[in-house]
């Protein structure tokens, strides 16, 4: 009972860090193969609990209209194959180099979007350039989220907000519609690879689903400057835990 408890203590924090800025994976994931759950299986398994925070964080911003549903359609059905992709080689790729890669890459992209961000409200159109950029990137995002399934967030919101040019709500709530129909598919297409733990993705759905509402109430509530002071503090930690542990 102990280890449930847990899990779905898990799966609260994952959800509430996941609907406010992204990197949920990054707490479940490893909790998950802390637990002794191989890393495929781990990756898999939190592609289930993701439902949760996805379902109740959508709600919460659906409801108070940040949703840029134009670029998510256009963004899920550029992702699509690329998690398509992704799931395919899931079970046959040594994941440890991708995520220190994706560590680096984040560390060195914060600097970027702390000067970007500056000239976000300047220029609010989206270049051509910009939105083909970020589209080829969203295919590549969504690969990566199929193989290691923590971090994906954080990169995707890099994209909405530096190429789309988008406010951090606005991100957040966008990049939670496409990762939630990322994870349907995904899921679907997992269902007879035997590498889901049922219990413990449910436990975790459970407890992704409050800590999502709480992330995006909190979100929308203390506002856009909030949610980007703690993107950048939790970028750098994570970009920091992916590369060095």
């Amino acid at each position: 009972m102990g280890i449930e408890i847990l899990i779905f203590v898990v799966g609260i924090v994952g959800g509430f860090v996941g609907a406010l800025v992204g990197g949920g994976g990054l707490i479940s994931v490893p909790a998950l193969m802390l637990l002794g759950i191989l890393p495929q299986a781990a990756v898999a398994t939190n592609r289930l609990g993701t439902i949760g925070y996805n379902i109740s964080a959508i709600a919460k911003y659906w409801k108070e209209n940040k949703i840029n549903w134009k670029q998510a359609m256009l963004l899920t059905a550029v992702g699509l194959p690329g998690t398509y992709l992704g799931i395919l080689i899931l079970v046959k790729i040594d994941s440890d180099l991708l995520t220190r890669i994706t560590g680096i890459t984040i560390l060195l992209l914060l600097p970027l979007f702390l000067l970007k961000s500056k000239l976000a409200d300047i220029q609010k159109d989206i270049p051509r350039s910009h939105s083909v950029i970020g589209s080829i990137l969203s295919f590549f995002i969504s690969i990566y989220g199929s193989l290691v399934g923590a971090g994906t967030g954080i990169l995707s919101r890099f994209n909405l907000m530096l190429l789309f040019k988008m406010k951090a709500i606005e991100s957040n709530a966008t990049d939670i519609l496409i990762g939630f129909i990322s994870s349907i598919f995904g899921l679907w297409l997992l269902l007879t690879s035997g590498l889901i733990n049922w219990l413990f993705g449910l436990l975790l759905l459970g407890g992704m689903l409050i800590g999502g509402w709480a992330g995006a109430h909190t979100a929308i509530k203390k506002g856009d400057e909030f949610v980007k002071i703690a993107f950048v503090v939790v970028t750098l930690v994570m970009g920091i835990k992916l590369t060095v542990f």
